[in-house]
C-alpha cells in the first residue's frame, strides 16, 4: 500500500502516466488482498492492514487534490469520500463482528446498529463542522442504511422493550440531524 502510494506521489509530481498506471496496479492489488482477508480478532494484523488502507485512501485523495487542477478537486473529494465511507462501514462491521462473536445474536445486532449509528453521526458532524456537504450526505445515507438494517434485519432478534427504545433514539437522532441539516444560515 505504502509503496503504491509513494509511486503515485512521484508519478503525480512528475506527471508520468506510466508510473501512475504502475502505482494504480500496485495499490489495487495490495488493497484487494487486504480487503479480502477476514478480520477474526479485533487486535490483529488484518485490522492494522485495514487501518493502513483507510489512511492511505485519505492520503491518496490529498495527493490527488494537491496535484490536480482546481476543477477536478470535487471529483476526487466526492469519489474518494464515498469509497472511504463504504470501506469504513465494512471495516467497522468486520471489527464489530470480530469483537462480539462471543455474544448472542441480540447484543451483536444492537452493537452493530450502534456502531453504524456512530459512523453516521461522525460523518454528519464532520460534514457540518468542515462545511463539507458530501460528508453530510454520506452521514444521512448511513443513517438511512442503519434504519433499513434495523427494520429489515434486526427486528426479529430484538425484544419489544429494546425495539421501542431503539426507535425513540433513532427518531431523536433523525430529528436532530434534520434540524441541523435544514437550519438557516
Amino acid at each position: 500500500m505504502i509503496q503504491g502510494l509513494a509511486v503515485y506521489y512521484i508519478a503525480k509530481t512528475y506527471k508520468n502516466l506510466l508510473h501512475q498506471l504502475f502505482s494504480y496496479t500496485i495499490y489495487i492489488l495490495s488493497a484487494t488482498y487486504i480487503l479480502v482477508t477476514p478480520i477474526e480478532q479485533v487486535l490483529s494484523l488484518p485490522t492494522l492492514n485495514w487501518l493502513v488502507v483507510l489512511a492511505s485512501i485519505l492520503v491518496f485523495i490529498w495527493i490527488s487534490i494537491q496535484k490536480t487542477e482546481q476543477d477536478e478537486h470535487d471529483t476526487f473529494k466526492i469519489g474518494g469520500s464515498i469509497v472511504f465511507s463504504i470501506l469504513s462501514l465494512i471495516f467497522a462491521t468486520e471489527v464489530t463482528a470480530a469483537g462480539t462473536n462471543h455474544l448472542s445474536a441480540n447484543p451483536q445486532t444492537l452493537i452493530m446498529t450502534a456502531v453504524w449509528l456512530g459512523l453516521s453521526i461522525a460523518a454528519f458532524v464532520i460534514g457540518s463542522l468542515k462545511t463539507f456537504k458530501t460528508a453530510t450526505y454520506i452521514g444521512v445515507g448511513i443513517l438511512f442504511l442503519t434504519l433499513f438494517k434495523l427494520v429489515l434485519y434486526d427486528l426479529p432478534f430484538i425484544p419489544m422493550a429494546i425495539r421501542a427504545l431503539l426507535f425513540i433514539v433513532l427518531g431523536a437522532i433523525g430529528l436532530i440531524i434534520s434540524r441541523l441539516f435544514y437550519k438557516k444560515k
